[in-house]
């Protein structure tokens, strides 16, 4: 005899509403976890953990939940759910590059959020320390980065230092295609890309990344990274100035932007 399905209590987190409306329908129509794993092309873990709310299912999958079920609602409410299991501060972050008109980014080991592909964003998140929301950080990711599409986009500075550009995330096969998105990027008119070269050997910005956004209405704000979840939107007049006067320092130690392509295909030539 198995053992009991665990408690689940809807009230407790859309997550957890979400995978209990699985369950419910699941169970109405009187399957169990394996018939419905068949449906989704799925493992029996994979069901458990979509009922717990442990997991959230990627698009393909909410849509066989809708054809299972015969709803809309899993694939109707799917980007909610993958959202609500990102942190709280990088749930906050999207919502300030959403307001966002201009954005300055530096960082001094990986390639800027936004211009990151999906391959070197899942090869960060299964080194992370939840290695289990792959999917959802990949998925938030870039439906962050539509903001430097359409016909108003936001406008970013991004400045890396070249150590960013050599490090070969995911391996060397990963990184030549970063390094090629990033040289797509270079074409877009409201993206500029800057490289602080390898001879810099310190420079202000080196302890840490941050960014600094300016909204249509209202003060500059700033984003500083963190380990493990622990970045920070930054309010304080006072520090936000301190990372204005940083960024100014850092694109000073910059190179030109018109020398950017031509270091991304060097790099790409020594992969």
């Amino acid at each position: 005899m198995g053992r009991p399905p665990k408690d689940l209590n809807p009230d407790e987190s859309f997550a957890k509403h979400y995978g209990w409306k699985i369950r419910t329908l699941r169970e109405r129509k009187g399957w169990s976890q394996e018939e419905l794993a068949r449906e989704l092309n799925c493992g029996n873990s994979q069901v458990s953990r979509l009922e717990l709310g442990e997991t959230s299912p990627d698009k393909a999958t909410a849509k066989l939940l809708d054809n299972a079920f015969a709803t809309d609602y899993f694939t109707e409410h799917q980007e909610v759910v993958s959202r609500e299991r990102i942190p709280q501060a990088a749930r906050s972050l999207a919502k300030q590059e959403e307001r966002a008109r201009v954005i300055q980014a530096f960082m001094p080991t990986l390639v800027v959020g936004l211009l990151q592909i999906e391959p070197y964003i899942r090869a960060l998140a299964g080194a992370s320390t939840t290695p289990h929301l792959a999917d959802e950080i990949v998925d938030e990711r870039l439906r962050r980065q539509k903001i430097l599409q359409g016909e108003a986009p936001v406008r970013l500075n991004a400045i890396m230092d070249y150590a960013a550009l050599t490090r070969q995330v995911g391996g060397p096969e990963i990184l030549s295609k970063q390094l090629e998105a990033l040289k797509g990027h270079l074409r877009q008119r409201n993206i500029r890309i800057q490289v602080v070269p390898e001879r810099m050997a310190a420079y202000a910005g080196l302890s840490g990344g941050f960014m600094l956004i300016e909204p249509h209405r209202g003060p500059r704000v700033a984003w500083q990274e963190g380990v493990a979840g622990s970045g920070r939107i930054i309010e304080d007049l006072g520090i936000v100035q301190g990372l204005e006067d940083a960024y100014d320092l850092i694109r000073t130690a910059a190179l030109p932007a018109d020398e950017t392509e031509r270091i991304l295909t060097k790099i790409q030539e020594s992969l």
